[in-house]
């Protein structure tokens, strides 16, 4: 919960700073992954798997910026290959792929749920349910250890 909070306090400070600085658009990014990259480790030590790796960048959807939400989307499947390879040693196709379908069925998750459902807070839980649940799905496919 800290995790979450700190991101989003960093996110929503970098977002109203008059600074105006053109290495601005850089610092966001680079704290969502120390963050991103903080929460899958902390997930994978205590419970085995990596999950809610789009919770912050879902977080930062509702709360702070929906469009720099979505590159952070986009990103997220890539810290989340890296940190497996570097766990796991290896990396598949088949976890590349079912990486970059979750990513997109997050994007339209959360696009289709902020446009349809008018209360932010049933719109952010319903994402993550979905989110967790394609995740879930995706996992079952190919392995029951859900290392996706």
């Amino acid at each position: 919960m800290n995790l979450a909070i700190s991101t989003l306090m960093s996110m929503q400070f970098l977002m109203y700073s008059n600074s105006g600085s053109r290495y601005e658009q850089w610092i966001k990014p680079i704290i969502y992954i120390a963050m991103l990259y903080t929460s899958m480790s902390v997930s994978y030590h205590f419970i085995g798997v990596v999950a809610h790796e789009y919770l912050l960048a879902l977080l930062i959807f509702y709360l702070v910026d929906k469009k720099q939400a979505i590159l952070l989307v986009i990103i997220t499947p890539f810290v989340r290959m890296l940190y497996m390879l570097f766990v796991d040693g290896h990396l598949t196709t088949v976890n590349v792929l079912a990486s970059l379908v979750v990513a997109g069925m997050a994007i339209f998750y959360m696009k289709v749920f902020d446009k349809y459902v008018s209360n932010q807070t049933l719109s952010m839980i319903l994402s993550e349910i979905f989110i967790v649940a394609t995740s879930l799905f995706f996992c079952s496919l190919h392995s029951p250890c859900c290392d996706i």
